[in-house]
């Protein structure tokens, strides 16, 4: 989205921090306190509510007018976060634009010590910081998804294998946002780590060693409301950065590292039971890297009970049937059917067994290089399971009760 000109010009503050709330009510007081108490003075605090059906309106107003660096625009309908933030970004007119979400807590310097570090380091345009994870009561919890590197290379080369920077944490230099127009709203879950991919091809990135920012976990958070979506959309943000920076012919390494992030999303579908979701995941990975799924290494997600060969030819039903797919469709069958082989071996069900044996050896004759197959298709041809089945446990009916008083 084209940035309006009030992003170009009549910059007076130093900082424009910039804040987007849709009902964030339960931490939205907390988090504007901890931006109003900056030991910087110099700046603008820019909120857009977006449509907030909550009290978020009602606070965000008291605010508004008991501090005069705060500026309020409400949304009439509710837009999203990146268009929310698109529309703070033609709003700002600091030199510098800092984020902060509505959910988390900034240290009183963080602001100072970052505008600091810009106007010492006029190749970065990208400025995080290390973050606290805490949760719904603001106590310290020890998983860091952002711990990484701090200098241009270690966070140029992070970013290529996952987001390593904390979007609430940033603060960026107005001109190379210009540069790459903002935030782009097709990308609703991750326009920070699109935004963070277009920047790294434009400027250099950093992100201080202290511990400025607070990054809050709780249950109403979009990453985990919405986590296959977000696996998703990040596998699809990457494989756009590397068509933008590779063309037609991206390295084959980053590609495999693209599809796998699809797969993974497809993963955690599967166990969600969304098998539409999973099916669009595996189906965009394989058609990136059929290879990737040639290899008996690389886990098929694949849904419980009877539903994995159906499942499995609804993903391959999209794929071309010659080329390197051929190989990629074989293989996967005769993986589904040899995840029905042992199950088949751990009940005893001898003649489950032996169709499926057969069929995934006809699709893939490497089968019969491991020993545990040869074991089984020998017990199999002398019409022996692989072990007996358990037995059923019969139930022991429960005494009657008693009447004496106990």
């Amino acid at each position: 989205m084209p940035l309006d000109n009030d992003f170009v010009i009549n910059r007076s503050p130093t900082v424009s921090v910039i804040m987007a709330v849709h009902n964030g009510e339960p931490y939205l007081a907390a988090a504007i306190e901890s931006v109003l108490q900056q030991t910087c003075r110099d700046f603008e605090f820019i909120i857009v509510n977006d449509a907030s059906t909550d009290s978020s309106r009602q606070t965000l107003g008291a605010y508004a007018a008991a501090d005069p660096r705060l500026v309020l625009a409400n949304n009439a309908a509710n837009i999203g976060m990146a268009a929310s933030l698109n529309k703070a970004l033609g709003l700002a007119r600091g030199r510098y634009v800092a984020r902060h979400d509505a959910d988390d807590l900034s240290a009183p310097t963080r602001l100072q010590e970052q505008v600091m570090y810009l106007e010492q380091h006029p190749e970065v345009g990208l400025l995080s910081t290390r973050v606290q994870i805490i949760d719904e009561a603001g106590q310290p919890l020890s998983v860091d998804p952002y711990a990484g590197g701090f200098d241009n290379a270690a966070l140029q080369s992070e970013l290529l294998d996952h987001n390593s920077i904390c979007h609430g944490s940033v603060m960026l230099r107005c001109g190379c946002l210009q540069a790459v127009g903002g935030y782009d709203e097709s990308l609703e879950l991750t326009e920070d780590y699109d935004l963070w991919l277009r920047l790294a091809e434009a400027t250099g990135l950093a992100k201080l060693t202290s511990q400025l920012y607070q990054y809050r976990q709780h249950a109403g958070s979009i990453s985990a409301q919405r986590r296959g979506q977000q696996m998703f959309a990040q596998a699809r943000t990457l494989e756009k950065a590397l068509r933008r920076r590779h063309g037609a012919n991206p390295p084959f390494g980053l590609v495999k590292h693209v599809a796998d992030s699809y797969r993974q999303a497809a993963d955690f579908f599967v166990q969600q039971g969304d098998l539409r979701a999973a099916r669009q995941c595996l189906t965009q990975a394989i058609t990136l890297s059929p290879e990737l799924f040639a290899s008996r290494a690389v886990y098929w997600p694949l849904p419980p009970g009877d539903g994995d060969l159906a499942f499995t030819e609804s993903v391959l039903g999209d794929l071309a049937r010659t080329g390197p797919y051929r190989q990629v469709r074989r293989a996967l069958r005769s993986r589904v059917h040899m995840r029905r082989v042992f199950a088949a071996a751990r009940r005893g069900d001898l003649k489950e067994l032996q169709a499926h044996l057969w069929a995934g050896i006809y699709q893939d004759p490497r089968w019969m290089l491991n020993r545990g197959v040869w074991s089984l298709a020998a017990r199999a041809l002398l019409g022996r399971p692989w072990r007996r089945p358990l037995p059923v446990p019969v139930p022991t009916p429960s005494p009657a009760p008693s009447d004496k008083p106990q």
